[in-house]
């Protein structure tokens, strides 16, 4: 459980399990919703020459560079450590600022 190891598990009493398990189902739903997003991306193409065009095809279909791997690298980075609300926002964020034919024309 990530507990100091001065903490046994007989020094813990109901009141403090019942506070450790409220904190991990409280993080448990971001801790998904962010692997579920890295997963998302990890089936995209990597941004090597070999996937140069889908990029290429995305930044001129959505109208924005936001979605461009050098753009979300640092909330990629951030999401493996466990925080993943930088990078939802950013995709939300860009999604958000396209028409309606340039969410369509990314979605292809």
């Amino acid at each position: 459980m990530g507990l100091a190891s001065h903490l046994e598990a007989g020094h813990l009493d109901v009141e403090g399990v019942a506070g450790i398990a409220v904190v991990a189902a409280a993080h448990s739903d971001g801790y998904a919703a962010t692997g579920r997003l890295l997963g998302l991306l990890a089936a995209l193409p990597a941004p090597t020459k070999a996937g140069e065009r889908f990029w290429s095809d995305l930044w001129r279909s959505s109208g924005t560079t936001y979605l461009l791997p050098v753009n979300i690298k640092a909330q990629v980075l951030r999401s493996l450590a466990g925080e993943g609300t930088a990078l939802a926002r950013q995709i939300l964020w860009a999604v958000d600022e396209m028409t309606p034919p340039q969410r369509l024309a990314a979605g292809k």
